[in-house]
């Protein structure tokens, strides 16, 4: 009998700012670390100095690649299902972070704590909670913290002075999910022992958080408005004169400001090519991890098993082999990375349509509930179940965010462009708004009303209603899945 395998322990990530060689991360994990409990590991991106910092263009992608390489190879090091895993950033790095986890939705941490930070308030805070996960594995329930130093000035210096870069770090991000502390301290004071151990332990050790006495009375000096002067306007004003005066190029001001855009470094296509190219990077990882040489064998077997009946349960007629390494399943080795990675639930496997959970069932019959009301048979009913356990495997907060869509809920409807636009993403994920948008699109739709079979249902649905990529082969999936719901509902 083989021994059983040792719980690994839990992981802090540390991620720098700029004009520094980090040596925070030599000392700050002697002060985290916990032998067997907590690793420490630092993630470095080099030497950035001030130019390098303020070009709004050049760089900053490609620092965010590199630290996104090595927070991929940390998470598959440190399996989201067994382990937590918080990050503090400072400086540059809060920037970095955030904008990854924004790119990056299947990128799943556990707490984050920024100091220093430049990341832009207008980011979408709410996302990026939803990639968090409590020490319980609960999505959406990790904690965001943000240290601010009121005498610290590079923030404010950065967002004036440059594209794409706040004063966060000074006056807080004051967005709901974030909790900001007000600290009297400069840029990078938030390094010493005494601060650490008082604050940032207790944060890594436990998910605790120390509140500031008075937290919300710290003032920064009325003199940090001196730098509230529109110095980018005027850097661009000067820009615009030295190209006019030289006669190197003809541009009018849209012309200038589009191309010194920091959206201009890249399409729209551009970036979904790169976030689809680092989700199956990240997905390989895991995978190997799981289901090759990265674990004991007795495990491994267990693993492969596991992943053969996915296949089975979701109808999938290919070996496990070409599954791995067929770029066509790459949507599917996301969601089966997932479930297989997903932390077990009391009733049973949360994604298996013969063993659906109370909540999963409770879900599949409200989408049941809603097209009878609207006069639709058993076959329309089944056939939407079905796809909604493809889509999202009955999680009214499943979010898939790119920058080519951004899908949310039982249905995954798409606010750009898809059956969820012009709906806000908590509307989307209300359960029944959800299921509403559906049943006033299936109405439309005289293919799946008129179906007299489970197989043209679903076909109809596939076809006219959620449109997804191989439309042949999740027909055939979905099919499968209908036959095993119509078991259940």
């Amino acid at each position: 009998m083989s021994e059983p395998t040792a719980k690994k322990p839990d992981v802090v990530v540390l991620v720098h700012g700029i004009r520094t060689r980090a040596h925070w991360q030599r000392t700050v994990p002697g002060w985290l670390a916990i032998k067997g409990k907590l690793d420490v590991v630092p993630v470095s991106y080099g030497y950035v100095g001030v130019v390098g910092f303020l070009n709004p263009v050049l760089g900053r992608r490609r620092k965010a690649e590199n630290v996104l390489k090595q927070l991929n190879e940390i998470r598959a090091e440190y399996p989201a299902n067994e382990c937590h895993m918080s990050i503090i950033a400072h400086s540059f790095g809060t920037y970095l972070v955030t904008r990854i986890l924004q790119e990056n939705s299947y990128l799943i941490i556990g707490d984050l704590l920024l100091c220093g930070s430049v990341a832009p308030d207008s980011q979408d805070w709410t996302k990026i909670r939803n990639q968090t996960q409590n020490r319980a594995r609960e999505r959406g329930k990790g904690l965001l913290v943000n240290d601010c130093g009121s005498l610290d000035i590079w923030p404010v210096m950065a967002r004036v002075a440059t594209w794409g870069f706040d004063s966060t770090g000074t006056y807080g991000i004051r967005k709901n999910g974030v909790i900001d502390r007000f600290h009297p301290i400069r840029h990078s004071e938030f390094f010493q022992k005494d601060f650490v151990d008082k604050y940032w332990k207790p944060f890594v050790d436990r998910s605790d958080v120390v509140l500031v006495e008075d937290s919300d009375k710290i003032e920064s000096p009325k003199w940090f408005g001196l730098f509230e002067l529109p110095i980018k306007l005027i850097l661009v004003a000067v820009l615009i004169a030295l190209v006019a005066s030289t006669g190197l190029a003809r541009k009018s001001l849209t012309d200038l400001v589009a191309h010194f855009s920091p959206q201009a470094s890249s399409s729209d296509q551009a970036r979904a090519e790169i976030n689809r190219q680092n989700e199956e990077k990240f997905v390989d990882a895991i995978l190997q991890a799981v289901l090759g040489t990265g674990s004991a064998a007795s495990t491994r077997l267990d693993n492969q098993a596991k992943a053969t009946r996915w296949l089975e349960q979701h109808g999938l007629s290919v070996s496990l082999g070409q599954f791995l390494t067929d770029p066509n399943y790459a949507a599917q080795r996301v969601q089966m990375m997932r479930d297989l990675t997903a932390k077990p639930q009391d009733n049973g496997p949360s994604l298996l349509p013969s063993a659906l959970p109370p909540e999963k069932l409770r879900m599949a019959k409200l989408i049941a509930a809603k097209f009878g009301d609207a006069g639709f048979g058993r076959n329309q009913q089944i056939a939407a179940v079905a796809n909604a356990i493809a889509e999202s495997n009955l999680d009214p907060n499943m979010r898939l965010n790119t920058p080519a869509e951004n899908a949310v809920g039982l249905f995954l409807l798409n606010s750009r462009g898809g059956l969820g636009t012009g709906f806000t993403i908590e509307q989307l994920a209300d359960p029944e708004t959800n299921i509403g948008i559906v049943v006033q699109q299936a109405k439309k739709v005289p293919e799946f009303t008129a179906a007299n079979s489970l197989e043209d249902a679903v076909t109809a649905f596939v076809r006219f209603i959620e449109k997804p990529a191989n439309i042949q082969s999740e027909i055939a999936r979905r099919t499968k899945i209908a036959k095993t719901v119509e078991q259940l509902i």
